[in-house]
């Protein structure tokens, strides 16, 4: 058994937006050197530990078959509902929204769409889940550094190429654009400026090992 755990945080870094766009983001493997992996491995550690210990006003609520929740620190509103993410500004003044949809993984270029979600959303204090009928969990966890969102894969997804490549739908009035890095994603109002960004990318196997 393989499990998988890639997680990006997002927050909120300006604001104001009101066209509306589509785009997908595709979230693959980066050429990494051993310092890189082991820098990475760190901060990894070090958000989690942030995360997880986000306090109440970072808890979930869960409302029939969809949860929400509260971002203070990134003045963040997030909800889950028929197998998306929702984002949006608390304040209303900055004006925009953000929809990510988990569509495919594969391997290489055989990406195939993803099984629906079991049923509502799972709530545990700051951590909701969907779980899928091929086993495989997608989850979010509230905090202080924003919304993560991590997959645990427990076989291997179906293709012969090495890289793991896990396709998400994005919907709102924001556009993506991968980074130089090729590890994060900035997301554009219609005035071209940055007002949340998709990043820290981290995957390790079942062991804990990172994975490159």
């Amino acid at each position: 058994m393989v499990a998988v755990a890639a997680t990006a945080a997002m927050a909120l870094a300006a604001c104001s937006d009101d066209a509306e766009k589509t785009g997908l983001l595709r979230s693959a493997g980066v050429e990494q050197t051993a310092t890189m992996i082991a820098s990475n491995e760190k901060r990894a550690a070090y958000i989690a530990a942030v995360q997880r210990n986000a306090g109440p006003d970072y808890h979930f609520e869960a409302v029939g078959t969809w949860a929400a929740a509260r971002v203070p620190a990134q003045r963040l509103t997030a909800r889950l509902a028929d197998g998306a993410l929702s984002v949006e500004p608390a304040a209303p003044a900055a004006a925009w929204s953000l929809e990510l949809r988990w569509t495919g993984i594969g391997r290489g270029d055989d990406i195939r769409p993803v099984e629906r979600p079991v049923g509502g959303v799972d709530v545990a204090s700051n951590r909701a889940a969907y779980r899928r009928t091929d086993c495989i969990e997608e989850w979010y966890l509230a905090g202080p550094r924003g919304i993560d969102k991590g997959f645990t894969l427990t076989e291997r997804p179906a293709g012969s190429s090495f890289e793991i490549v896990i396709e998400l739908a994005v919907h709102g009035s924001l556009t993506p654009s991968l980074v130089a890095d090729g590890a994060t994603v900035w997301l554009r109002n219609e005035h071209g400026a940055v007002v949340a960004r998709y990043t820290d990318l981290f995957a390790h196997d079942a062991r804990g090992k990172p994975l490159s």
